[in-house]
């Protein structure tokens, strides 16, 4: 079976529409500035705090929001924190050598 949006067009297999809650626009701008300052993470959680979604439902909207807004979102690259932290070691390392060697 499936759904034709009537608004969009867009055709869903049954269960995998969403139905998004609008009309609170405050919320909107809250998760907004969250995405862009801490990142989906926080704003999945905010949403999901502020109106006992699901964190499934949470991160749909929250997802939906951010492209519908076009938003960027924070980075959040945990990937570099630990490739940072080695070239920081690194240079201590290299600098304790030179320091040594003099």
């Amino acid at each position: 079976m499936q759904i034709t949006c009537l608004k969009c067009g867009n055709k869903f297999k049954a269960g995998e529409a969403l139905i998004i809650r609008s009309g609170n626009s405050d919320l909107d701008n809250e998760l907004a500035e969250i995405i862009r300052t801490q990142g989906n993470v926080h704003a999945v959680v905010h949403y999901h705090r502020a109106t006992n979604a699901g964190l499934d439902e949470a991160k749909r909207y929250v997802d939906n929001l951010r492209v519908a807004r076009g938003i960027e979102t924070a980075q959040q690259d945990i990937s570099s924190g630990p490739m940072i932290l080695v070239v920081l070691i690194v240079m201590a390392i290299s600098v304790i050598i030179m320091v040594t060697c003099l």
